[in-house]
């Protein structure tokens, strides 16, 4: 028989829940290892759960799965400045992400995080990790390998048809994922990223099937509500799949939010019409915090638990469903035994150091704290101030613990193409004879650059070196685009040009040295090419 835990994460706001349950979850030892999938459900806020316009839930998948789970209302974000890879590096690691504008996927992955993937691994278990977008992007490529995943699926695997944000729709992910898995030996662990509620939110036509009042109509609360009942609805046929494929009875299924999609100054005028419609009070900085965080299946007992959560939590917490223990400090607490924690903010969606602890959020830079449950404001007391010390000196202890660990020994490599017929050599020397020849346009998988020189693994296993001055290779940074200009499907003026680009900042993720050609994702879900000179 199979056994599956599955893992959705869902980008969300505060959803409050009533009732209080004490049983802990467990996951009966003496069976077959359950399964691992992790699911991130980009932008999609819990302050929509349970909520209905126009007569219509917005969610009612979800609506349908939280009453028959464990849920945790009181569940918020984390986040630092890699956004969406912190959920997941915080999700897979227990520990906080970088400080200030330091992201870890692109400044620190050249670590060998303890993570959950090495932990499953050492138990057993493969670890594949599944997203619609290029594995460049936010440099997921080397952060995957710092978290230990064996495999990754991303735009090339899943194509770019019915592309919503930066790739394939939800349900073209659902559906190639689970062809993967239904393939896959268990035990396994897979975690799988969506995006099709990612910002800005503007659907096509045939998908925006959740009808709004004028006042939601022309403003992003709005798109925001449509985007939340597709990615909603795409969820809940994968979930109908799980059935069909004979694994819903033993899956355990767990939901957790990102980040915010509706962050507190975004909204204004029309924004805050919609939503106090939607709310029934005004929308604040504690609704973009919070995240549900839920966890479904047949050892788990349903319920709403009141212990107040965040992303350092939820691998703590899967440990102790899975009765897996860890050797490493984890900074998160197992959400079943209701340790009472302050769960603080790291950077870019609050204040540092900001937290929620019990019934209290502290903004660290107004020095206030408001009650959650009837939002009342008041001065900060010095405790409120000396715990926000303890969550500053927490995040200096993740610093320096990630700074100790030692580099990593795997990684996935960066992919370069030769764009003229490049010879391979036993070392860096061209005095040497060749041992292998590449054609023009061949594509190389490297583990190393020093200057023209680019290390790779030959047919024999063997490192070899390749010497070439203008490669197309794989990167991840910002680029200053000064003028606009056209964007192209190949690095060729000659080629077709859906697209032009304004000025404006552009994550690169392909460059073409020495020629001036980038490679830049963008919202049509094709990653185009644009020559800045």
């Amino acid at each position: 028989m199979k056994f599956f835990l599955v893992i959705a994460t869902v980008l969300a706001m505060l959803l409050t829940g009533s009732g209080w349950a004490k049983e802990t979850a467990t996951v009966n030892i003496n069976k077959p290892k359950p399964n691992l999938i992790f699911i991130q459900l980009e932008a999609f806020q819990s302050f929509v759960l349970n909520k209905k316009v126009a007569g219509q839930e917005i969610t009612p998948s979800l609506n349908k799965l939280i009453k028959e789970s464990a849920y945790f209302p009181n569940f918020y974000l984390q986040n630092g400045a890699g956004v969406t890879s912190d959920a997941e590096f915080m999700s897979n690691t227990s520990l906080y992400p970088a400080n200030g504008r330091s992201i870890i996927a692109r400044d620190l992955a050249d670590k060998e995080y303890p993570s959950l993937p090495r932990l499953l691994k050492k138990n057993g278990y493969s670890t594949d990790t599944f997203h619609t977008n290029n594995v460049t992007f936010w440099n997921r490529k080397e952060l995957y390998s710092a978290l230990g995943f064996e495999t990754y699926y991303d735009k090339e695997y899943f194509g770019t048809d019915k592309a919503i944000a930066f790739g394939a729709d939800d349900d073209i992910l659902y559906k190639k994922s689970m062809e993967v898995l239904t393939k896959q030996k268990e035990p396994f662990y897979a975690q799988i990223v969506s995006m099709s509620s990612h910002y800005p939110f503007r659907l096509p036509a045939s998908y925006r099937t959740l009808k709004l009042p004028a006042i939601y109509e022309g403003n992003v609360a709005g798109d925001y509500l449509i985007a939340a009942h597709y990615a909603d609805a795409a969820l809940g046929r994968f979930l109908e799949e799980l059935k069909k494929k004979g694994l819903w009875d033993e899956t355990v299924i767990a939901i957790y939010g990102d980040h915010s999609g509706i962050t507190a100054d975004m909204v204004k005028e029309k924004q805050a019409v919609a939503l106090t419609d939607l709310m029934g009070r005004r929308y604040d900085q504690i609704d973009a915090l919070g995240v549900p965080f839920i966890i479904h299946g047949p050892d788990v007992k349903k319920g709403i638990y009141e212990a107040v959560g965040g992303h350092m939590d939820i691998m703590p917490t899967l440990l102790g469903l899975l009765d897996v223990q860890s050797e490493h400090r984890m900074f998160g607490y197992d959400l079943f035994r209701n340790v009472e924690h302050p769960v603080a903010v790291r950077a870019n969606f609050g204040p540092p150091g900001s937290f929620v602890y019990g019934n209290e959020y502290y903004d660290s830079k107004a020095g206030t704290i408001t009650n959650v449950k009837t939002r009342k404001i008041g001065d900060a007391s010095d405790r409120f101030l000396e715990i926000e010390e303890e969550q500053l000196s927490r995040f200096k202890a993740s610093d320096e613990l990630i700074a100790m660990l030692p580099e990593k020994k795997d990684s996935f490599g960066i992919q370069i193409q030769v764009t003229e017929a490049v010879k391979a050599y036993s070392r860096k020397d061209v005095s040497y004879a060749p041992v292998e020849v590449f054609p023009a346009n061949a594509r190389l998988d490297t583990f190393e650059n020093d200057g023209d020189w680019y290390r790779i693994v030959g047919k024999n296993g063997k490192a070899e070196w390749v010497k070439t001055a203008n490669p197309i290779t794989e990167t991840f940074k910002k680029i200053y685009n000064p003028v606009k200009t056209r964007a192209y499907v190949e690095p060729d003026p000659a080629s077709k040009s859906p697209i032009e680009i304004g000025v404006q900042d552009l994550f690169v993720l392909k460059e073409w040295k020495g020629m001036g050609w980038y490679q830049v994702s963008n919202w049509t879900g094709i990653d185009l090419w644009i020559r800045i000179k």
